[in-house]
């Protein structure tokens, strides 16, 4: 194991934030990924770049409004846990825990939200799922599912404990729907472990929306959640033809996509590319016209609603739900030549969706401004646009690669080509001209080395970046 090129650009992004914690976790990172290779497992990847990015990326954000309750984004805390998760890489051992939990307490951080947090974690690295499925997870990936998921319960309890009083609407129900994800892979847990078998994931979403119903009805949120909702789209514009345009999209969208698959027949990789990078055109063109109108938060819990959706089908696949037959015989067609549906978990589709949802749901209620709009189309403009280019104008027109890597120099081109097109005409850049463009090329030469996945790796490396050199420029 050696520092790849995604650890060096994450020691770049830290050169733009460098605290002694940062510092302090970037140094046993390297140090671990330069001395300890025959200890790490396979698929491990770059090891510094996944223990970096998630606490750059709350001190980036430290000041949004979706991060502002209380310590659950506290910089220093998300350092311990990634520490305690590179110690537990080499060891498992509850020595970390404790270690990071004491840490955490003398660094003055509040003792419940912090001791939930470094918990879950733990626990999720550990769960049967992980091990279960370890051969379909990078380590950036297990990082971004147990860190995201502690997050969300830590942040949760600090909600519960101190009110959601403090809190923006629309973060406080994004939080607590957000965590019915995690409360619905537990009860499907526990349902499966008292013999239901297939019928596990249907009895825990009925369990899990009766919790949330619960809640919706209570008064932590205002009258109440669910009377705050009703009255947020009571307040839209153009709401019942949102709702009529999505469902027509996605039907003639995914038709259309059934429609070319099928005249596709000859298995070519420019045909089999044609078809999967369709799907990312369909993502464009059901995101891109809310983010135009200016209705980015309510595309985020939409796009939350339609990744808790992901998560629950899937997982009634594995389970062996009733229709699982047909949910593998719909995504055989579409999956990468490394995916084997009977023994895989199929998590392509849900990382597209992700890929295009996290800029959208890290810029929650933020006060809109050049800088926030570009993150904000990161997504679609990254994963939707840019890989979709790169791949088919690589695969059809590329000749001369990358030095150690299967991606042409010609893919590249048409990454950043088509970036700064779509961006030329939908975005403005009065100020952001440059650090938009070496944020974008930092983040195409990620896509070209990046082991991890591309679609979560790119747009939280672009957010993250860009927000800060933001932060060095007060002025944009």
């Amino acid at each position: 194991m050696a520092i790849l090129v995604e650890d060096i650009l994450a020691l770049a992004c830290l050169l733009l934030q460098p605290t002694w914690p940062l510092l302090a976790l970037a140094s046993l990172a390297t140090t671990v990924a330069l001395t300890s290779s025959e200890k790490l497992p396979e698929r491990t990847g770059g090891v510094v770049f996944a223990v970096l990015l998630g606490p750059l990326l709350t001190s980036a954000y430290r000041k949004n409004a979706m991060l502002h309750a209380g310590d659950a984004a506290h910089s220093i805390l998300w350092v311990l846990a990634s520490a305690q998760a590179l110690g537990n890489l080499l060891v498992h051992s509850t020595v970390f825990l404790i270690a990071s939990t004491a840490l955490a307490w003398a660094a003055g951080l509040s003792l419940w939200p912090s001791i939930v947090f470094l918990v879950v974690q733990q626990s999720c690295q550990r769960c049967r799922s992980f091990r279960s499925y370890a051969h379909c997870f990078s380590f950036a990936e297990v990082m971004f599912w147990s860190q995201s998921s502690a997050f969300l319960a830590a942040l949760t309890t600090q909600g519960f404990r101190d009110g959601y009083d403090s809190w923006r609407p629309t973060c406080a129900f994004w939080t607590v729907l957000a965590t019915c994800g995690l409360i619905f892979m537990l009860f499907t847990a526990c349902f499966d472990a008292l013999a239901a078998h297939g019928f596990a994931p249907l009895l825990a979403a009925a369990a899990t929306a009766l919790l949330f119903l619960l809640w919706g009805l209570s008064e932590q949120l205002s009258d109440g959640a669910i009377w705050w909702f009703l009255g947020y789209l009571s307040q839209m514009e153009n709401l019942w033809c949102l709702l009529f345009q999505w469902p027509l999209l996605l039907i003639a969208g995914v038709a259309s996509i059934e429609m070319l698959s099928r005249r596709l027949q000859v298995e070519s990789l420019m045909k089999k590319h044609i078809v999967r990078k369709s799907f990312h055109v369909l993502a464009i063109c059901l995101f891109a016209p809310l983010l135009m109108s200016g209705q980015a938060d309510f595309l985020a819990l939409s796009q939350l609603v339609a990744t808790l959706l992901f998560i629950a089908l899937e997982v009634c696949r594995i389970c062996k739900a009733p229709l699982y037959e047909q949910q593998n015989k719909f995504l055989s067609k579409y999956l990468d030549k490394r995916e084997d549906i009977s023994q895989d978990l199929v998590l392509t589709p849900l990382y597209l969706l992700l890929g295009c949802s996290l800029p959208v749901w890290l810029e929650l209620s933020a006060a809109s401004n050049i800088a926030v709009e570009l993150r904000r189309w990161s997504g679609l403009l990254l994963i939707g646009l840019g890989d979709s280019c790169a791949a088919l104008f690589g695969i059809r027109f590329g000749g001369i690669k990358w030095p150690g890597s299967h991606r042409t120099l010609v893919g590249t081109a048409a990454f950043l080509l088509s970036i700064a097109c779509a961006t030329w005409i939908f975005l403005p850049l009065e100020g952001m001209h440059w650090p938009f463009f070496l944020t974008t090329a930092l983040a195409a030469l990620l896509e070209v080395y990046t082991n991890t996945v591309d679609n979560l790796a790119l747009p939280l490396f672009f957010c993250t970046f860009l927000k800060a050199l933001e932060m060095r420029q007060p002025e944009v």
